[in-house]
Order: structure tokens, then sequence, then C-alpha cells
């Protein structure tokens, strides 16, 4: 009774076995037919070395616009720290400002800060009818 258990059994597994076997085979001797074609070489450098010329076409702009792209950041990066401080700057001196016309009158304030106060004087001149 056990030994045709155990053979049925046999017989439900043995055929997966070989379509495993049947599958998984030339799989693994392509695999060893594949390593023994691949460079000896398999750095960066060399891998680069032994491509195409188009592929060394691309790489290198690759490289060229990562260069363009990291120059960029790096420099509006700079640009918005500086305005960041002129801004901080301008606010502490509106900050201690009493009014418009002290405001107006500090040679410390630059930029946008400055814009902001001839916006505010030309909005007051405008609208003097109406304040009265």
């Amino acid at each position: 009774m056990k030994y045709r258990s155990l053979l049925s059994q046999l017989s439900y597994y043995l055929p997966l076995w070989m379509l495993a076997i049947t599958v998984l085979l030339p799989s693994i001797v392509f695999a060893a037919k594949v390593s023994s074609v691949l460079p000896p070489d398999l750095s960066p450098w060399g891998m680069f070395t032994a491509a195409d010329w188009v592929v060394k076409t691309v790489l290198a702009t690759l490289a060229l616009a990562s260069l363009l792209t990291w120059t960029i950041l790096v420099s509006k990066s700079m640009e918005l720290t500086a305005l960041k401080m002129q801004l901080q700057h301008n606010l502490s001196c509106l900050s201690r400002a009493r009014g418009l016309k002290e405001a107006a009158n500090e040679p410390d304030i630059c930029g946008v800060g400055r814009e902001f106060i001839q916006a505010a004087e030309a909005e007051l001149h405008l609208s003097a009818d109406i304040v009265g």
C-alpha cells in the first residue's frame, strides 16, 4: 500500500521535474557560454573604452549635461542665498524705521526693498486726494 502511494506521487512529480530540467538546463548552458564571452575588464572605464563610438558619444553628452545641470544648480543656489540675505537685511532696516519717510531715507535698503518703498510712496501720492 505504501509503495503504491509512493509510486503515484512519483508519477505525479516526475513530469514536473522533467519540465523544470527541460526549461532550466538551456539557460544554465547559455549562461556558462555567455560568461566565457564577457570581456575581462568590467570597470566603468574599461566598459567605456570597449564601447562603440555611438555609446561613447551618448555617455559624453550625458556627462556634459550633468555637469551643466550641477553648475546651474550651484549658481542659482548661491544667487538665491545672496538674495535671501539681502531681503533679511532690508526687513531688519524696514522694521527699525518708524515711518515711510524714515524708511525712504535709509541708505542701507536696496533692491526689492527700495522698490517696495518707492511703490508705497507712489501709491500714497496717488491716494493723497482720497486720504485728505
